[in-house]
């Protein structure tokens, strides 16, 4: 899935992060696992998409998200 979605939205590979081999399938938890995953190695004025497809593929989510300074 994570091929697919990076070759349909013209995504850099170095720019990917996939930790689906890290967490494993654990369905809509997972926006809150790569938020988490995200928050220590984003800098200041940098922007992430985050995807998240449910194994059967009837939950998904998506956020664009920046990281500002506080």
């Amino acid at each position: 899935m994570t091929h697919h979605i990076v070759n349909e939205l013209g995504l850099s590979r170095n720019k990917v992060i996939n930790c689906v081999h890290e967490t494993g399938n654990n369905g809509n938890a997972l926006p809150f696992v790569q938020l988490s995953y995200l928050r220590d190695r984003m800098e200041e004025k940098q922007s992430a998409m985050l995807i998240a497809i449910e194994s059967s593929k009837w939950i998904q989510a998506g956020m664009l998200i920046r990281k500002e300074a506080v």
